[in-house]
């Protein structure tokens, strides 16, 4: 379990800053949800393992991830952090198996750094008859904050939304992204020169399957310790699939 938490935090590194929903991280999802499936299933052989996207699918992809970035980088003399999130669905047809096999995947996670397990969910599906536990992961490459550190960038995970009716007839609907960005800074101009640097990176930035670039949502400040100012600002992105 650590060695593949380790890969893919190396991994994770090697993405570039400021470029969501880069090609790069459902491929890696997709290669730890099968790895890690392949290292579990054996000790449980009447458990399952599935990687689950947000949506709940029920055709259970390899791929299971919710956001858009990862790695630590440098931006203009300013470090950036990024995490990625994804879901990992465990099913058996006895809640003791179950449970047993959510503690060990949660007890490995917890135990790295970097790795955390931000939500723990239970229920029974009717429809396949199993004990089904959803565990949402985040693997980060996180900056502290302190009187030492430089100013700095946090990508939060990208919130998508839409509606039932869009995504029953997908084709052509509009569905929006927003990302909040937290920034770090030792003064006021500090921090209104990095969120001018920012903001010229996301707004008018185009991905080739989007119909419109980032717009800036709103701005506000953010709790902060360490003698750092904070700020979060919101961006929002709309695609047509």
């Amino acid at each position: 379990m650590n060695a593949l938490l380790a890969h893919l935090q190396a991994a994770l590194a090697d993405i570039p800053v400021l470029e969501p929903n880069n090609v790069a991280i459902p491929q890696m999802a997709a290669a730890f949800s099968r790895d890690l499936r392949s290292l579990l299933l054996p000790h449980f052989p009447l458990g399952q393992v599935y990687p689950e996207t947000a949506g709940d699918n029920r055709d259970y992809p390899d791929a299971v991830y919710q956001i858009g970035n990862a790695g630590v980088r440098q931006f203009q003399g300013c470090n950036v952090a990024h995490s990625i999130t994804f879901l990992l669905v465990i099913r058996s047809d006895r809640y003791a198996q179950m449970a047993e096999l959510a503690d060990v995947v949660g007890n490995s996670l917890e135990a790295t750094p970097g790795c955390d397990v931000l939500d723990m969910a239970s229920d029974f599906e009717s429809e396949l008859g199993c004990y089904r536990m959803a565990l949402e992961i985040e693997i980060s490459r996180a900056l502290g904050a302190s009187n030492t550190d430089a100013r700095s960038v946090l990508l939060l995970p990208g919130v998508w939304s839409g509606h039932e009716p869009q995504y029953a007839n997908c084709k052509g609907q509009k569905v929006d992204c927003q990302q909040m960005v937290v920034l770090h800074a030792h003064s006021f101009d500090e921090l209104e020169a990095l969120r001018a640097q920012v903001r010229s990176h996301l707004l008018g930035w185009q991905r080739p399957e989007s119909y419109s670039p980032y717009q800036y949502i709103k701005g506000q400040p953010l709790e902060s310790g360490g003698g750092l100012l904070a700020w979060v600002d919101t961006y929002q992105d709309v695609i047509r699939i």
